[in-house]
């Protein structure tokens, strides 16, 4: 059975399965649904994600993240055999982190290095490219459509909520720090959000403004700034890190080849403006008079935060307006509607959101 057959299966014109409008709050009302129907699809490698509907059924799309390990090639070709294949730039800039990491370290292994990553095997199997970036033709195939599209943007707004706030998401809390910053403690981590930049900024913040800080992930590092308004913590759980972000009254992204910077979308949905390096990969399109301020460097970082402190924003507001699960599934549907997708298709969630 081909991919189309088997798709129209699910999509059939006039089908009483699939209603042709999603209705308001879809992923709210669908939820423990999606989530039990995602749980019984079969476990694929990381690199390949099905893409489900609203019922959480399998659509006939399915995503491919980053390059396959040999070893799971053979889950891959049976994926690839029966689904349609979109790729993302949801990994170090796959499928060409060495153009997109440039001159930020990034030294491909052996088995990485080849003449042309879009003779990968999983590259050439797919029909089209999702992606958060300014400049897309840079490192994705030319010969391919392309639409923007990044997992930050099907931020699950009701469940960061609850995270930040607990069971009175409308309640204000009380600010503790001026400005969070969040890393991995690990080196890939530090690569993908462009410590050596952070590091600076961080101590023009509390040096020069006496701003609080608040360094997540850092702590036991040698290279932090030693301030008394710059305070360190080890890692966090996602939970406490969003009640963190909560506390705090801007978000600082120093972020330069990330490709999917989760916290970007999640710190709006806590009501907490963001300043983003403008050179970053992906999150730009956040950025918003309404959702915080860009900055270059450590040179103008300063006048970004206030700008960002003193300003009135209306994140979860424009944030709503423009992203979101529901919204996000709807855009979805309809790029692989564009695609040639089934014609009742109207709501799309990738797995990789869940697991």
């Amino acid at each position: 059975m081909t991919a189309s057959s088997r798709q129209n299966r699910f999509w059939r014109r006039g089908s009483a399965e699939v209603p042709t409008e999603p209705p308001p709050g879809l992923w709210a009302q669908n939820r423990e649904r999606i989530l039990t129907a995602v749980a019984g699809l079969p476990r694929l490698p990381w690199a390949v994600r099905l893409v489900v509907d609203e019922e959480g059924r399998d659509t006939g799309f399915a995503i491919l993240r980053g390059r396959v390990p040999e070893a799971e090639r053979a889950a891959f070709d049976f994926v690839a055999s029966t689904h349609r294949l979109v790729g993302t730039m949801e990994c170090w800039g796959f499928p060409r982190p060495e153009y997109s990491w440039a001159g930020e370290s990034y030294a491909l292994t052996p088995g990485e290095a080849l003449d042309d990553r879009y003779l990968l095997p999983e590259v050439a199997a797919c029909e089209a490219w999702a992606h958060g970036a300014r400049e897309p033709e840079a490192f994705l195939p030319l010969d391919r459509p392309r639409f923007l599209m990044s997992p930050p943007d099907f931020v699950d707004v009701a469940a960061v909520r609850e995270a930040a706030f607990g069971p009175w998401p409308d309640t204000p809390v009380a600010k503790r720090w001026d400005v969070i910053c969040a890393y991995s403690d690990t080196r890939d981590g530090e690569l993908e959000g462009n410590w050596s930049l952070g590091r600076r900024c961080v101590d023009v913040l509390a040096r020069e403004l006496g701003l609080r800080v608040l360094l997540l992930s850092r702590s036991g590092l040698p290279d932090v700034p030693d301030l008394p308004n710059v305070e360190v913590r080890p890692r966090l759980s996602h939970d406490e890190i969003m009640g963190c972000i909560a506390r705090s009254r801007v978000t600082l992204m120093p972020h330069r080849m990330d490709p999917s910077p989760r916290i970007a979308t999640e710190s709006l949905a806590a009501g907490v403006p963001i300043l983003v390096h403008s050179q970053i990969l992906s999150g730009w399109q956040y950025v918003d008079p309404e959702t915080g301020a860009f900055f270059e460097g450590a040179f103008d970082v300063a006048s970004g935060a206030l700008r960002c402190l003193s300003g009135e924003h209306r994140t979860l507001q424009w944030l709503e307006r423009s992203y979101g699960r529901d919204r996000a599934a709807e855009k979805l549907a309809a790029d692989l509607r564009a695609l040639g997708g089934a014609d009742h298709l109207r709501y799309a969630l990738p797995t990789s959101l869940f697991r």
